[in-house]
């Protein structure tokens, strides 16, 4: 994304909450709500997934801050209205630091909460990832992870990266991307495949919005290629407190993951919803909030 669409992105706010902030060269766009510090219980970073933004946790903010947690939702590179520019590191671990550095300015900016709150990290899917490395990285500074429909053993990135780095396909696969998948017609075939139900027209809106932007397919090609880390994570190095929620009808990343996530993290506990899909923080999101919520409280517990 060039500085200056950026900057008009910004300048229109595309969200009453909307940030922007510039970290380690790589421009992102984030949702932050504060709570009042005699109110605050916690707080808490939202990291989507391949293709979305912090639109699909539009259903899950509000009960988070109602109940006292300070909530940030952040956009990935190259997604929402986050940088798209190119040459950037697309691994976990980049991603991790990158968001690590982003919310130590969030606390400079902004003012760390009046005492000491580690964060609860929550990813889907290719963010479960992201939340992964972070709490590999920063165990110390966390409370406990949430993964949702996490695509730790599948990611887009470990399909092809070497492929997509050769300059022809690469070409091939931008001009496609611009073409067949950046667009409504092709946003309402994926929600249906990741929903299990018929998307309504502001669904579709909210997804395709920021993918329409200039630049997007090269990015997201661009964090094809350079995306895939050295070391594959383990999720066996994740000793704390670990929620996983899963859609029983996911054909995007099957249940059975879940349940090999379950049984390599120490501390993890799998909760299914029924007739979910890939996305069940959108589409059940008053069985997701209750699991979050209560997952949320019981870490609070001396």
């Amino acid at each position: 994304m060039t500085a200056l669409l950026l900057a008009l992105v910004a300048a229109f706010q595309p969200f009453p909450e909307s940030h922007f902030d510039t970290v380690n060269g790589v421009a992102l766009h984030y949702r932050y709500w504060n709570v009042a510090p005699t109110e605050l219980r916690g707080s808490v970073l939202l990291v989507h997934g391949f293709g979305g933004s912090t639109f699909s946790w539009r259903r899950n903010f509000d009960t988070l801050v109602a109940n006292g947690y300070r909530v940030v939702a952040v956009d990935l590179p190259a997604y929402g209205y986050s940088s798209r520019q190119r040459g950037l590191d697309h691994t976990q671990q980049a991603r991790a630091e990158l968001l690590w550095q982003l919310l130590d300015r969030i606390d400079m900016t902004s003012g760390p909460p009046c005492r000491p709150i580690n964060w609860v990290l929550v990813g889907h899917s290719m963010g479960g990832g992201t939340v992964a490395a972070m709490a590999m990285q920063e165990p110390a500074r966390v409370a406990g992870v949430v993964m949702v429909d996490a695509a730790i053993y599948v990611t887009p990135a470990g399909v092809s990266s070497e492929l997509v780095r050769l300059r022809p396909i690469r070409a091939v696969s931008e001009a496609y991307a611009r073409r067949f998948l950046l667009n409504r017609k092709a946003a309402a075939g994926f929600l249906r495949s990741a929903y299990k139900r018929e998307p309504d027209s502001a669904d579709i809106t909210g997804y395709v919005a920021p993918l329409l932007l200039p630049g997007t397919a090269e990015a997201i090609v661009d964090g094809l290629a350079y995306g895939r880390d050295f070391e594959p994570l383990d999720p066996a190095q994740i000793t704390l407190p670990t929620l996983i929620i899963w859609g029983s009808n996911d054909d995007w990343v099957p249940l059975k993951f879940g349940k090999r996530l379950e049984s390599e993290i120490p501390d993890s506990e799998l909760h299914i919803i029924r007739n979910a899909g890939h996305t069940p923080m959108e589409t059940e999101p008053v069985q997701f909030n209750g699991l979050l919520l209560d997952f949320l409280a019981q870490l609070a517990r001396p």
